[in-house]
């Protein structure tokens, strides 16, 4: 059975690990301090929703439309 070594982290890859995660931190509080907090509200209407028109005369209009005859 084969031996296998135990890995060990060293001090530099940690520093670097923890300066990286130091980092994103640091540029997610920029962030957050730069723009309004975001607006997590599900119910809030950002805009009006499409109107909607009688479903029988769009139709009417749409199949009777000449654009949508096969070419001649």
């Amino acid at each position: 059975m084969p031996i296998h070594p135990v890995h060990r982290p060293n001090a530099l890859q940690d520093q670097r690990a923890m300066d990286s995660a130091r980092e994103v931190v640091r540029q997610s509080v920029e962030c957050l301090r730069q723009h309004p907090k975001p607006d997590t509200f599900l119910g809030r209407k950002t805009q009006e929703p499409f109107p909607h028109d009688d479903d029988e005369v769009r139709f009417q209009s749409w199949l009777n439309s000449k654009g949508l005859s096969p070419p001649e």
